[in-house]
């Protein structure tokens, strides 16, 4: 199944590249208790803490899915849930 052709909503180009906005009609969040979250890695270092945060919303339900089992296994629960947001 091919991919539709995307709604470009604002392009401007960045040195070589052409970065685009495009329409989303939905996208998936990951939950954690019906709740949106966010999840911060915290790593010690020389210099001090460095956060990184994990990715937790996408606009393929797959990778969504995936994630939030990723997520339910490294934290023995079944707390992470992912909900649909727009049309």
């Amino acid at each position: 199944m091919a991919r539709p052709k995307p709604i470009v909503r604002l392009a401007q180009e960045v040195g070589d590249d052409l970065w685009e906005i495009l329409q989303a009609d939905k996208f998936y969040v990951i939950t954690y208790k019906d709740d949106p979250a966010n999840i911060r890695i915290t790593q010690g270092s020389m210099s001090g803490n460095i956060h990184k945060y994990k990715k937790l919303t996408y606009t393929n339900l797959g990778s969504a899915n995936l994630q939030a089992r990723r997520l339910n296994y490294r934290f023995k629960c079944d707390d992470f849930k992912v909900m649909e947001v727009g049309n």
